[in-house]
């Protein structure tokens, strides 16, 4: 049997099959021919990241060496080394923010804690967006990233909590009560008339964590007329916090 070209090789990293793609940039590393070394980096920010890890390992095959520190931090993606992207610094944000709408749950989840412990302003609205694509997880990391982002987070954070989707504005209410800055104190409490149960909650909890008296006679006020068992709870633990002692009474009658 002949062996595939390499002019073929580099034509079936355009497969719409990964596995197809995967297995040419394998080949081509294999091969060691120059000519795939552009194709191959093309394949660094392939939406597989099992092709773009193949991808990577076959330019080291073939030598190849990042002409800059933005393209060191694509190819330390592909190849999932996390911490030198973090070395990295600034040069890597913009990659890393591309690395966050992943199809790769373990990927966007890393991308995320590499862009905390950067600690770049830039990539607080791209790490808010994020919680619109939320589906069966916790939004952890990106809230994480967002908590050590710290005080350039907070104005962009307060105003997500009026962003049309209830999931910007409970991912926004419970980063805000991570970082615990009193700034967000006045918007939170607004936030607890939100039509959103969870995002209510989440304000409530949030409150509790800053710990500013401000938050008590609304929180009250969450105690006598929300119609959610769960909301009222987190209002009653948010006032325990608080140091007011009401919350007994009431939380033993829920």
């Amino acid at each position: 049997m002949v062996p595939p070209s390499v002019e073929s090789l580099i034509v079936t990293l355009k497969d719409n099959n990964s596995n197809v793609r995967r297995f040419a940039t394998e080949a081509l590393g294999e091969i060691g021919d120059p000519r795939a070394i552009e194709p191959l980096v093309t394949a660094l920010q392939d939406e597989d990241s099992e092709v773009r890890g193949a991808a990577a390992e076959a330019l080291d095959k073939l030598g190849w060496k990042p002409e800059s520190k933005e393209m060191e931090a694509i190819y330390l993606i592909a190849k999932q080394e996390w911490e030198r992207c973090v070395e990295i610094g600034a040069p890597a944000v913009e990659p890393l923010i591309a690395a966050l709408k992943d199809k790769n749950e373990l990927v966007r989840k890393a991308a995320a804690e590499a862009l905390g412990k950067i600690g770049d302003p830039q990539a607080v609205e791209p790490l808010i967006d994020v919680f619109k694509e939320i589906e069966g997880y916790t939004g952890e990391a990106e809230i994480e990233a967002l908590v050590k982002i710290g005080a350039p987070a907070v104005e962009p954070l307060i105003a997500a909590l009026k962003a049309e989707d209830s999931r910007v504005r409970w991912g926004a209410a419970r980063a805000l009560g991570k970082i615990g800055e009193s700034r967000a104190v006045e918007a939170l409490i607004a936030t607890l008339r939100d039509k959103n149960g969870f995002v209510r909650r989440a304000a409530a909890e949030a409150l509790g964590e800053i710990g500013d008296v401000r938050a008590v006679e609304p929180l009250i006020d969450v105690l006598k007329y929300d119609l959610y068992d769960d909301v009222r709870k987190a209002a009653a633990e948010a006032l325990h916090q608080l140091g007011w002692e009401g919350f007994k009474e009431h939380s033993h009658a829920t």
